[in-house]
């Protein structure tokens, strides 16, 4: 399965965990995540520079990943009342490190070989 219907999943338990939270509760959470998410952005390298690494960076997710992330990601970003890409794009950006949209096929290495 696509992470994405993973992702709904776990938006849909957080949407429902949220209801019963005070929204002081709520707006402290949310403003910690992004402080934490700035920080890391910011200080850890990957984001902006791309991975460390050239090893699986076209490996798909595995299943365990795609469920437990998924549902996890899901979660926290409806819990929290933020979308998901406040999570998925700098853990994509990170792994990845491309550029969207990607370049056309006449400009990726694989095409001059």
């Amino acid at each position: 399965m696509l992470i994405a219907v993973f992702i709904a999943i776990g938006a849909v338990a957080g949407a429902i965990s949220a209801v019963d939270v005070p929204d002081i509760v709520l707006h402290i959470l949310f403003a910690v995540y992004l402080a934490v998410t700035i920080a890391d952005t910011a200080m850890r390298s990957g984001f902006f520079t791309g991975p460390d690494h050239d090893a699986d960076l076209e490996k798909p997710l595995g299943r365990f990943t795609s469920t437990v992330g998924g549902l996890g990601i899901g979660a926290v970003a409806s819990f929290l009342g933020g979308g998901s890409s406040v999570i998925t794009v700098p853990l994509l950006l990170r792994r990845h490190g491309r550029p969207w949209p990607p370049p056309p096929p006449w400009q990726t290495p694989s095409a001059s070989r």
